[in-house]
Protein backbone atom coordinates (compact mmCIF):
# COMPACT_ATOMS: atom_id res chain seq x y z
CA UNK A 1 0.00 0.00 0.00
CA UNK A 2 1.35 3.13 -0.61
CA UNK A 3 -0.84 7.01 -0.57
CA UNK A 4 -1.65 6.88 -4.00
CA UNK A 5 -2.76 3.18 -4.45
CA UNK A 6 -4.31 0.03 -2.21
CA UNK A 7 -3.66 -3.66 -3.19
CA UNK A 8 -5.20 -6.66 -1.42
CA UNK A 9 -2.58 -9.10 0.15
CA UNK A 10 -3.52 -12.83 -1.23
CA UNK A 11 -5.31 -13.47 2.18
CA UNK A 12 -7.46 -10.53 1.63
CA UNK A 13 -7.95 -11.74 -1.87
CA UNK A 14 -9.00 -15.04 -0.85
CA UNK A 15 -11.10 -13.67 1.78
CA UNK A 16 -13.28 -11.17 -0.59
CA UNK A 17 -13.72 -14.61 -3.41
CA UNK A 18 -15.06 -16.32 -0.27
CA UNK A 19 -17.75 -13.53 0.79
CA UNK A 20 -18.53 -13.48 -2.96
CA UNK A 21 -19.54 -16.85 -3.46
CA UNK A 22 -21.28 -16.74 0.25
CA UNK A 23 -23.35 -14.07 -0.96
CA UNK A 24 -24.37 -15.75 -4.16
CA UNK A 25 -25.06 -18.13 -2.43
CA UNK A 26 -27.34 -16.96 -0.13
CA UNK A 27 -28.84 -14.73 -3.13
CA UNK A 28 -29.75 -17.89 -4.95
CA UNK A 29 -31.13 -19.41 -1.76
CA UNK A 30 -33.44 -16.17 -0.88
CA UNK A 31 -34.69 -16.45 -4.51
CA UNK A 32 -35.69 -19.93 -4.01
CA UNK A 33 -37.35 -19.84 -1.31
CA UNK A 34 -39.35 -16.74 -2.53
CA UNK A 35 -40.08 -18.97 -5.71
CA UNK A 36 -41.52 -21.64 -3.81
CA UNK A 37 -43.05 -20.00 -1.25
CA UNK A 38 -44.22 -16.75 -3.11
CA UNK A 39 -47.88 -16.67 -1.29
CA UNK A 40 -47.89 -15.54 2.36
CA UNK A 41 -50.04 -17.74 4.06
CA UNK A 42 -50.72 -19.10 7.47
CA UNK A 43 -52.46 -18.06 10.98
CA UNK A 44 -51.79 -15.23 12.85
CA UNK A 45 -52.66 -14.42 16.54
CA UNK A 46 -52.88 -10.82 17.21
CA UNK A 47 -54.12 -9.00 20.95
CA UNK A 48 -55.15 -5.50 19.86
CA UNK A 49 -56.99 -3.32 22.56
CA UNK A 50 -61.05 -3.03 21.70
CA UNK A 51 -60.96 0.82 21.06
CA UNK A 52 -57.63 0.61 18.77
CA UNK A 53 -58.61 -2.45 16.61
CA UNK A 54 -62.75 -1.21 16.57
CA UNK A 55 -61.35 2.17 15.07
CA UNK A 56 -58.42 1.46 13.04
CA UNK A 57 -57.83 -2.64 11.87
CA UNK A 58 -60.61 -3.27 10.19
CA UNK A 59 -60.49 -1.27 7.32
CA UNK A 60 -56.33 -2.37 7.34
CA UNK A 61 -56.98 -6.03 7.58
CA UNK A 62 -59.91 -5.79 4.78
CA UNK A 63 -56.74 -4.15 2.58
CA UNK A 64 -54.67 -6.59 3.82
CA UNK A 65 -56.26 -9.79 3.14
CA UNK A 66 -57.43 -8.91 -0.21
CA UNK A 67 -53.58 -8.90 -1.30
CA UNK A 68 -52.88 -11.68 1.10
CA UNK A 69 -55.93 -14.20 1.05
CA UNK A 70 -54.46 -17.21 2.77
CA UNK A 71 -53.32 -15.34 5.94
CA UNK A 72 -56.30 -16.24 8.59
CA UNK A 73 -56.44 -13.42 11.56
CA UNK A 74 -56.86 -14.68 15.16
CA UNK A 75 -58.08 -11.25 16.59
CA UNK A 76 -58.12 -10.96 20.19
CA UNK A 77 -59.42 -7.42 21.39
CA UNK A 78 -58.76 -6.83 24.90
CA UNK A 79 -57.18 -4.21 27.09
CA UNK A 80 -55.45 -6.49 29.17
CA UNK A 81 -51.34 -7.30 28.91
CA UNK A 82 -51.19 -11.10 27.28
CA UNK A 83 -48.19 -13.52 27.31
CA UNK A 84 -47.36 -13.61 24.23
CA UNK A 85 -45.69 -17.19 24.55
CA UNK A 86 -47.60 -19.03 26.88
CA UNK A 87 -50.66 -18.01 25.24
CA UNK A 88 -49.23 -17.91 21.67
CA UNK A 89 -49.67 -14.97 20.47
CA UNK A 90 -47.81 -13.97 17.41
CA UNK A 91 -48.18 -10.12 17.85
CA UNK A 92 -49.63 -7.55 20.37
CA UNK A 93 -50.07 -3.96 19.97
CA UNK A 94 -50.26 -1.76 23.18
CA UNK A 95 -50.86 1.53 23.92
CA UNK A 96 -49.37 3.24 26.87
CA UNK A 97 -47.58 6.58 28.01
Amino acid sequence: RTTRQMNLTDSGRAFYQQSVRILADVLEAEHATSQSHGRLKGHLKVAVPLSFGLMHLGAAISTFLQTHPDIEFDLDFNDRQVDLLAEGFDLAIRIAN
